[in-house]
């Protein structure tokens, strides 16, 4: 919900209340009778307000949704940026804004935009995020980190976030992205065969048509040249 419709609910919100206190005073309710009453009303604004609450959520959810499509589906990423651009231009529910810019930020990382990726991310305060946008927040901030050769950053959030990265290793959003990350710390240990080794594995699993760009640059950075991967049995 965004702050205009917030501000005309409690204005209504507030004006009712007004009325409804002003008809108690006029039927000379008093004491046990007036308290229940003002109960039963507070109740019922609180009801308005989460179902109201609940219908812009749901709309704003939608508009996202939509705009996720434009990406997985006609795997346009210009178009979806573009897109997710104009709904950051008039949403203002806060949560909103946080998938918003981290769903950009993976777009950016799509066509390989990295300063593009990092600058969105840094617009968003990490502790202000829930746990979910938080830990999309980490993933992408390491990932475009180690693109862009800032390695010390990187392994930084990678031993602050080991905990949370482990438990989203085979997660299908975030999968190909910690692995690219942990063979760019593999490297970054001198652990070359084993960064190698993992590449082989993480193709068999994640890669596509989105990340084959990246297979090809971390096979660079590994040293070694990728063999076609044997086509998957439908």
């Amino acid at each position: 919900m965004s702050k205009k419709q917030k501000g005309i609910l409690w204005g209504g919100i507030i004006a009712a209340s007004l009325v409804f206190s002003l008809v108690l005073q006029f039927l000379g309710l008093e004491g046990h009778s007036r308290a229940i009453s003002l109960t039963l009303w507070l109740l019922a604004m609180v009801v308005i307000y989460m179902v109201f609450a609940m219908r812009a959520g749901r709309k704003t959810v939608a508009k996202i949704q939509e705009a996720n499509r434009i990406f997985t589906e006609e795997h346009d990423t210009d178009r979806y940026i573009q897109a997710l651009t104009e709904l950051l231009d008039t949403e203002e529910d806060s949560q909103a804004q946080q998938v918003l810019r981290i769903n950009l930020t993976a777009a950016y990382c799509d066509k390989r935009e990295y300063e593009k990726a990092r600058a969105t991310l840094q617009a968003l305060n990490p502790k202000k995020l829930n746990p979910q946008n938080r830990a999309f927040f980490w993933v992408n901030m390491a990932l475009t980190n180690f693109y862009l050769g800032d390695e010390e950053e990187g392994m930084r959030i990678v031993e602050l976030q080991k905990k949370a990265f482990d438990q989203m290793r085979t997660a299908k959003q975030t999968g190909p992205a910690l692995a690219f990350i942990e063979i760019f710390e593999l490297l970054h240990r001198g652990f070359v065969e084993d960064a190698q080794a993992l590449l082989e594995t993480a193709r068999a699993t994640w890669e596509n048509e989105h990340t084959a760009p990246d297979f090809a640059f971390m096979a660079e950075k590994c040293g070694v040249t990728l063999e076609p991967l044997p086509e998957k049995e439908t």
